[in-house]
């Protein structure tokens, strides 16, 4: 009896730490997720979901404290102001094999008195053989002076161009995907920057496409590459689980056998006392 308790209850444990696990690798993220779509003449050229958040620190003028707000986009969607370009020739040349870029800019505007702007930058190449797009930079922009009581400082712009925060380079027609939450900071200008300490981003569930679309008027996303992150933390959940049953199997084996042992020397005990 008591080995068959015990095992229950190991049991149990297991079950529930593989649960455990699973809710924590696929913990859904607590900012809303929000899609926007950047059109021209109803021709979409970018679509873009999104859960972010952003933080500001500033040191105060009053008193050289620092303090931090967490921004993130309005849940109504109407409250967030899509603008941008689709049609932005940045270069061309008549290479043989180097056709030209093409840049598409997606800002989104929102706050009482629009202080925010995201702003996402949009780089294809034209090359023969392969057409690929890519984001070139993300800047945040702040208008301090409605933020902060206490700043005459305008707006202040965070800019992050570097690959590593951005996306890999997709080829045009096809997605980008990546559940994993990404932390980076902005990178500020130390003159225009003033009281601003740092800026930094949280984002996660960012699927996004831009330029060329199966069907232009729908916009739908097309066949989607996932990024790294995602990939390497997908084998995260099986290799722990396996791992907590595996040990689990073996305590409950050792148990086991520790009890067929105590039970065949306790009958052997009898047998020679009789």
């Amino acid at each position: 009896h008591v080995i068959q308790e015990t095992m229950a209850k190991l049991l149990i444990v297991a079950v529930s730490l593989t649960l455990v696990i699973v809710g924590l690798c696929n913990n859904s993220t607590k900012n809303e997720i929000h899609e926007f779509v950047l059109k021209n003449n109803n021709s979409v050229c970018v679509r873009m979901n999104i859960a972010a958040q952003f933080r500001v620190g500033y040191s105060s003028t009053v008193n050289n404290k620092t303090k931090t707000v967490h921004i993130v986009i309005p849940s109504a969607c109407n409250t967030t102001n899509i603008t941008g370009d689709c049609t932005i020739i940045t270069g061309y040349c008549n290479h043989k094999h180097h056709k030209g870029y093409k840049r598409t800019q997606m800002n989104l505007t929102w706050g009482d008195n629009e202080e925010y702007v995201l702003t996402y930058t949009f780089l294809a190449h034209f090359k023969t053989g392969y057409n690929q797009w890519n984001i070139s930079e993300i800047a945040l922009s702040v208008d301090v002076s409605e933020v902060f009581n206490d700043s005459t400082r305008g707006v202040v712009t965070g800019t992050q161009d570097n690959e590593k925060y951005l996306i890999q380079t997709t080829d045009l027609k096809h997605s980008y995907y990546c559940k994993s939450e990404k932390n980076f900071d902005f990178n500020l200008n130390k003159k225009e920057s003033d009281h601003i300490t740092f800026m930094s981003a949280s984002i996660s569930h960012f699927k996004v496409q831009a330029f060329e679309f199966g069907n232009k008027i729908e916009g739908n996303y097309g066949s989607y590459v996932r990024c790294n992150k995602d990939i390497n933390g997908s084998n995260i959940v099986p290799i722990a689980v396996g791992a907590c049953l595996a040990v689990l199997v073996i305590i409950v084996l050792c148990i086991y056998i520790i009890g067929r042992l105590r039970n065949y020397c306790k009958k052997k005990s009898y047998e020679t006392l009789s």
